[in-house]
């Protein structure tokens, strides 16, 4: 991975989807000549995802309850759950042999609580 972003829509996710490609562009140019480069693979989470997914011609867009599982299972086979404490709202997922087999989402997650976990030093929701 040469890159990464993680940025708000601010309710204008056509805005931030370009913010987004331009930060990735330039990230990448500090490495490596982009045009030697192949996209093989796109991961976008929240609201953008189906802009995201219209801009760069995916073959599918997937919720977030799929790709923590996915991402989960690949690091930990034997995970049976998953906490996830995101910006917008909390989410239970329980996996079954790799696979989501239930969730439960809660209200959307207080300002003050989205705040106090992006404040924090390090990302610690990104440590992996």
């Amino acid at each position: 991975m040469l890159a990464s972003v993680y940025l708000r829509t601010n309710g204008d996710p056509v805005a931030a989807a370009r913010r987004c490609y331009a930060d990735l562009l330039d990230q990448v140019r500090r490495t490596t000549d982009p045009e030697t480069l192949a996209i093989v693979g796109l991961g976008v989470c929240g609201s953008g995802r189906q802009i995201a997914g219209l801009h760069a011609g995916t073959d599918a867009v997937i919720n977030e309850i799929v790709a923590h599982c996915t991402a989960a299972v690949h690091f930990d086979p034997s995970v049976d759950t998953l906490f996830e404490i995101g910006g917008q709202d909390a989410k239970y997922t329980h996996i079954t042999a790799g696979v989501a087999s239930d969730y439960a989402m809660n209200e959307p997650a207080r300002p003050e609580r989205a705040a106090f976990w992006r404040s924090r030093p390090g990302k610690p929701w990104a440590s992996h």
